[in-house]
């Protein structure tokens, strides 16, 4: 989980820059020729309203003296296992300061508040001493980036700048400029603002470019809004290995396939700037959003910047920032002796009673204020930071929300952020430009797994972006107990949030909805302790389907296909070659079918404190016609509620119901670690089911002991009123990474079954 933090953190890095002098110059390394500056602008109006914005970038930037404004930011990262699947919170860490700027000088930055929550790691919120360093500085002249935390800047050395301006003196050699929307601002005095839309097109889907648009006040030319993404994901590996072709030399083979692929997926940056003193328009609101991967394990993650000035080129007489020039060595060793004392501190502070558990002290007395310093922007920017060591207070300022687990939209917030996003539409991509098609394949890609159908099922798989938003894989795979090829034939496009797939396959499909069989997580279950209790059947067809990553998960799906049986072809496990005797039941026998439909599923989950109230709400439709005719639904929730620091329960209510003929593959099957644990898979079976887990644990977070009782019932659909026998499990387990990971030690109570083992993921409670 370290290596989660220290990826994520990364993208909130300072930016790096050159010197700035009085008169700012804005060097570039871009070079267009005239073809592409002739072919650079859509429409008549776009280019002299880009040049009119360079111009007043340096003209505010030579004007700019001085500021004194409040930042306040929050940076949150969820994570999962597996693919896809529940998320828990990782990380929260929220701040306040108020910086006070002035050219010639650098910045001076006061701690106003901050704290910060790892759930995994201890309960509430703490302030921790190496997050007090992390302070945005609102605006640099001449260095100022479309968001400074994602080190969008511009500078001479572009390795150091992920991302390239549009703005930027010859950018037409790799961005087209349209005009778009225009809407007038209203200020009390009577006066009016006109700002227009230039909509930024990357030629090519690059992941140092950006798609989206810019709001250019069209008398000023000053930037009043970006809203953007970047035109390909980021493989954060390969951006490494630009600037160390051996970064990863030294990452154990065996380690790899938890490490690789690491990659990050923005969905959207969003830059809102203020008029201030009727002249300047300073940043007020910047926000990231955006999904990444490392290895096996998934994340979402957010920053959040907001600011507010108190004045703008007011003189203010700031003392010189003098910055140690300790060697890197002293400076470790001061680091250890500062580390060590302040152990000593919290010992001797916990003997006299005094302590606040919830604290990290930092190294100062109560009362006093330590002082560090930084240089950022590659020595363009002193900053000297001043730490109140009273932790308590930086915890509980009003200048943050009540809990760190609160929304904060007030604090942290876009305003009309929906509306906002809705110039990051799917019609706005880059450019049509296929690149060089890329190969994967092995455990680190999620093309090795292990079944009792296809036992060890190997696959490669063949990616090519085009541009414009679409992108093409082919995947094949062959299972060596079963030797049946599968493949799946797939073009897309997508926007970050949005995506529409068309696509051809031949696939061994699980028949439960719950879990993944077919997952890396399973797999490794499957193998070693012969835990592969789901059902499958093989289909082949073509499919039309959709997602949508927002608060709610929306995921879409068109079909038409032949359904067939699958047969077992292997029981190995390591487990069973021991001796033990195989307790998974037969396969279900799949009826032949032709079929078209769709289905539509939504979940949608709230709550992220793991002491307090958590609920998860997921719905799923079907329907089909053809050889059968057919449709279902089912409802699930859950709710998690901490009962103090130590205690923990939760309950997982899930229920289905159907119309017409339903297949036996689309049957609901009750049993097995995702339903009732201790029952065997298929124990019931039918067009209709309810069941029921609960469970209450004990202990720390990332890892509580467990007990459970589960019961359920599945059946013909007339019979719902009248369940009669019902089927129910109960145990022991241990609870990992707050319920991500599950191993359990179950017996059937009703029909009397003999105790089992099981580890899983991706159970939603």
């Amino acid at each position: 989980m370290l290596l989660w933090v220290g990826a994520l953190v990364a993208l909130q890095g300072a930016a790096p820059a050159q010197d700035t002098a009085r008169m700012v110059q804005r060097d570039t390394p871009f070079v267009a020729t005239a073809a592409q500056v002739a072919s650079a602008y859509e429409d008549a109006a776009a280019r002299p309203l880009v040049t009119r914005a360079r111009a007043a970038r340096v003209s505010q930037d030579s004007s700019l003296e001085a500021y004194d404004a409040t930042a306040k930011r929050r940076f949150t990262v969820n994570f999962g296992l597996g693919a896809s699947g529940p998320e828990r919170l990782l990380i929260r860490s929220e701040g306040a300061s108020r910086v006070r700027w002035r050219r010639g000088v650098g910045a001076h930055i006061d701690v106003l508040a901050a704290r910060t929550a790892i759930p995994l790691a201890y309960s509430g919120a703490r302030v921790l001493s190496d997050m007090l360093d992390d302070n945005p500085v609102p605006y640099f002249p001449g260095r100022e980036g479309l968001v400074g935390f994602s080190e969008v800047v511009r500078s001479r050395n572009r390795h150091q700048s992920p991302m390239i301006h549009p703005l930027e003196d010859g950018a037409e050699s790799v961005y087209r400029y349209a005009t778009g929307d225009s809407v007038s601002l209203a200020f009390p005095d009577g006066r009016q603002i006109r700002l227009r839309e230039i909509r930024v097109i990357p030629r090519g889907p690059r992941s140092d470019l950006i798609v989206g648009s810019l709001w250019i006040d069209a008398s000023s030319g000053q930037l009043v809004r970006a809203v953007y993404r970047p035109a390909a994901e980021m493989d954060i590996a390969e951006m490494a290995r630009k600037d160390d072709p051996h970064s990863f030399d030294d990452v154990p083979t065996l380690v790899k396939p938890l490490v690789f692929p690491i990659s990050a997926t923005i969905s959207a940056f969003i830059v809102e700037y203020g008029l201030v003193d009727e002249r300047w328009w300073m940043p007020r609101v910047q926000t990231i959003e955006g999904r990444a991967r490392i290895g096996p394990t998934h994340a979402t993650f957010s920053v959040e910047q907001t600011f507010r000035y108190a004045s703008v080129n007011v003189a203010d007489s700031l003392p010189a920032i003098a910055v140690s020039n300790m060697s890197d060595s002293a400076r470790e060793a001061r680091r250890d002796s500062i580390r060590a004392a302040r152990r000593e501190s919290r010992r001797e502070s916990r003997r006299r009673g005094d302590d606040d558990p919830d604290m990290e002290s930092i190294d100062c007395p109560r009362g006093d204020t330590l002082v560090r310093h930084q240089m950022r922007h590659d020595g363009a920017l002193p900053i000297e930071i001043r730490i109140p060591c009273d932790t308590a207070a930086l915890a509980h300022s009003p200048e943050l929300p009540p809990s760190i687990f609160d929304a904060g939209d007030e604090t942290f917030g876009v305003p009309d952020r929906d509306a906002v996003l809705k110039s990051l539409g799917l019609g706005v991509q880059p450019g049509w430009h296929p690149g060089a098609p890329s190969l994967h394949y092995g455990v680190q890609d999620g093309l090795v797994r292990y079944n009792r159908v296809e036992g060890l099922s190997l696959g490669a798989r063949l990616d090519e972006a085009f541009g414009a938003g679409y992108s093409g894989s082919l995947t094949g795979r062959l299972g060596i107990a079963d030797l049946q090829p599968g493949f799946d034939l797939e073009a897309q496009r997508s926007d970050g949030v949005r995506t529409l797939s068309l696509g051809v396959y031949r696939r061994l499909v699980p028949v439960n909805p719950w879990g993944d069989p077919l997952s890396l997580g399973s797999s490794i279950g499957n193998l070693t302790l012969g835990d592969d209790d789901a059902f499958y059947y093989r289909s082949w067809g073509v499919e039309f389907g959709g997602r949508h990553d927002g608060s709610a998960i929306i995921t879409w799906r068109a079909f038409a296909e032949e359904q067939r049986n699958a047969d077992v072809n292997t029981r190995f496990s390591v487990y069973h070659a021991l001796g033990a005797r195989d307790g998974a039941p037969p396969n279900i026998q799949a009826a032949r079918a032709g079929e078209a439909g769709g289905v539509v599923s939504l979940h949608d989950d709230f709550g992220l404190d793991p002491t307090g109230w958590r609920v998860g709400v997921g719905a799923s439709l079907e329907g089909a016609g053809g050889t059968f005719d057919y449709g279902r639904g089912s409802l699930d929730a859950s709710v998690t509620r901490g009962l103090g620091e130590s205690l923990a329960a939760s309950m997982t209510a899930s229920a289905g119901t159907s119309l017409g003929t339903v297949p036996p593959q689309r049957l609901w099957y009750l049993g097995g670690t995702q339903t009732v644990r201790g029952q065997i898979m298929g124990a019931q079976a039918g067009n209709a089911y309810w069941f029921t887990r609960t469970e209450v644990a004990y202990g720390l977070v990332s890892i509580r002991p467990t007990v459970f009782f589960d019961i359920g019932w599945a059946g013909p659909r007339d019979a719902w009123s009248s369940a009669g026998r019902l089927i129910s499990g109960a145990g022991v387990g241990v609870s990992l990474l707050d319920g991500l990971l599950h191993v359990d030690l179950a017996h059937g109570v009703q029909p009397s079954r003999s105790w089992r083992g099981a580890m899983y993921l991706d159970a939603r409670y």
